[in-house]
């Protein structure tokens, strides 16, 4: 997040509460243009958000105004900034459906743990679908209003060009255009008109006070029922086994009662049809987010997204276009080989001010080291220095050499060299460390530097080195 975006969001919360923020947290970013902080004060912790796109907050406001008018759980919104383009909306915590199927995997009653959880979501995701439907107008979503031809053929360009191409399976051109087409019409003859909300996945589910909030449902438009159960059950990185995924499909047709009318055989069939569509949609982002913009966490999705496609090929309710299916059975089990980020262990280094709160870790994952460097001496207070950055010669003179300084260097160092060789020898693949000092323009600055020089030695390392208060971001690759 650049200082300007983070002056913007300081401001709106001042024109809201009266003050500024005493603490600020950007959040790690995903895989669209939107920032976040969570902002601390006399107000209690909220979030602000920016996004440089009007259209799609505007979709995202009115959709927020409408399913809070339809009492469905969604987070409020606090302030609206006069451009439209910043806003403030309550802080719903940390915890995801995500983090609780992670800190719940690998207990011998893990599905018994989950199940409860994904019952009752599944409960709301039938409330949205048609409680949230009511009185909508889909006019006013983004980019799309309904689920159509268009929408269908873009998702599937998205995954032919991004992924496919990249896994090096050939195709006839043609002929796969031909299956996506019948994919595309079979599509298309499900019942529609109901929510969509195009994303419905563990990450965008938060579990706070005991109860489910569901988030960013921007992109949501007039569709039919699957395409966001499928999203839910065959998210890539939840890793549901097969058994789970039908036992909670089952839960949803007998959920939903009414809503299909009669039409539980073919819900089944279309649902699987469905998830195909998301499950190649999602491979695209995932060659696109990890091999071209480069973001290890897209890429660490493949496996997964690989070993659910093979799922649902394999299934007799997956009814696909013969040279389709040929080509996708192909790609199922074929060994990947599509270079995106570096191997090896990705270092963020970070320095910050204290003033903005401690940054969150980069790599997604959390954790990592936070030094204190306010306790160095401050070459901010000499006012030859204070013009000066800690990549300046002139800071770095007045820093090297004091005892103080290095004695402070070398306990990090040995901390963050033995982390890295443990993380390397596991596999791991980020670890964040931050320096944090009063303005984050000094001595944070300079520490975050050496350690860089210091570590230039280890094989299969990759630093990523950013300054936040500066806008700055070098990267050191191996």
């Amino acid at each position: 997040m650049s200082p300007e975006v983070q002056q913007i969001l300081s401001e709106l919360y001042r024109q809201w509460c009266g003050e500024f923020p005493s603490g600020l947290q950007p959040l790690p970013g995903s895989g669209s243009a939107r920032s976040y902080l969570r902002a601390q004060g006399s107000a209690g912790s909220v979030m602000l958000a920016h996004n440089p796109s009007a259209e799609e907050n505007e979709a995202f406001l009115y959709l927020s105004r409408h399913f809070l008018e339809q009492d469905l759980p969604v987070p409020r919104i606090l302030h609206i900034a006069e451009d439209r383009l910043s806003y403030i909306v309550e802080d719903l915590g940390d915890t995801t459906l995500f983090s609780i199927l992670e800190r719940s995997r690998g207990a011998a009653q893990f599905e018994q743990i989950i199940r409860p959880h994904y019952r009752r979501v599944i409960e709301d995701l039938i409330a949205f679908q048609t409680r949230g439907a009511r009185g909508i107008d889909f006019s006013r979503c983004y980019p799309l209003p309904t689920f159509d031809r268009n929408a269908i053929q873009w998702d599937l360009s998205y995954f032919k060009y991004y992924f496919l191409r990249l896994a090096g399976i050939e195709f006839n051109e043609a002929r796969l255009q031909a299956g996506f087409d019948q994919l595309t019409d079979n599509l298309l003859q499900q019942p529609a008109g109901y929510f969509m909300h195009r994303d419905f996945q563990s990450r965008n589910i938060m579990l706070k006070d005991g109860q489910y909030v569901y988030i960013d449902y921007q992109g949501g438009r007039s569709g039919p029922l699957s395409y966001d159960l499928a999203s839910l059950l065959f998210n890539s990185r939840a890793d549901l086994s097969p058994a789970f995924r039908e036992e909670m499909l089952d839960h949803y047709i007998q959920s939903a009662g009414e809503v299909l009318e009669g039409r539980d055989d073919s819900f089944r069939k279309a649902f699987r049809s469905m998830a195909v569509l998301r499950v190649l949609q999602a491979m695209g982002a995932y060659g696109y987010r990890g091999y071209f913009q480069r973001k290890a966490l897209f890429l660490s999705g493949i496996p997964f997204g690989l070993r659910n496609l093979a799922s649902l090929l394999g299934h007799p309710d997956t009814q696909l276009e013969p040279y389709l299916m040929e080509v996708l059975l192909k790609l199922s089990q074929s060994p990947m080989d599509i270079q995106g980020p570096p191997t090896g262990l990705t270092l963020w280094i970070q320095s910050f001010s204290y003033r903005y709160g401690i940054p969150a870790d980069p790599g997604g994952h959390g954790g990592g080291f936070v030094f204190d460097c306010r306790a160095l001496p401050n070459p901010g207070r000499d006012p030859s220095l204070a013009g000066h950055t800690g990549r300046d010669a002139e800071v770095a003179g007045f820093l090297e050499g004091r005892p103080e300084v290095e004695d402070f260097l070398q306990h990090a160092l040995a901390l963050v060299r033995y982390a890295v060789e443990q993380y390397l020898s596991r596999g791991f693949d980020s670890l964040s460390v931050s320096f944090g000092c009063t303005g984050g323009r000094h001595r944070s600055v300079y520490c975050a530097e050496r350690l860089n020089r210091m570590l230039d030695d280890i094989p299969g390392l990759n630093i990523r080195l950013r300054h936040l208060q500066q806008g700055e971001l070098g990267v050191s690759e191996r």
